[in-house]
């Protein structure tokens, strides 16, 4: 039986609905698995229930808090 390599998991973070599914429709094609959060409040439970989640890709312009906040908060964590 062939071995299929494990598929990079990303995180993709935006309050705008269809920004969110249209990248990670896109990025799908290319062979990735694709997470998605419309706050930063959401991106840190789909962190926690992924952990193995490579990359996180983040709107910097939010209502409630912004992608910048949510880079520092990773880091605070990693």
């Amino acid at each position: 039986m062939p071995v299929h390599p494990t598929r990079q998991q990303l995180l993709l973070v935006d309050d705008e609905e269809d920004a969110n599914e249209e990248l990670a429709e896109l990025l799908e094609g290319e062979g990735f698995c694709c997470f998605t959060a419309p706050s930063v409040k959401e991106a840190l439970k789909q962190l926690t229930l992924h952990p193995d989640i490579a990359l996180v890709i983040t709107d910097l312009r939010m209502p409630e808090e912004s992608g910048i906040s949510l880079i520092k908060r990773l880091r605070e964590h990693t």
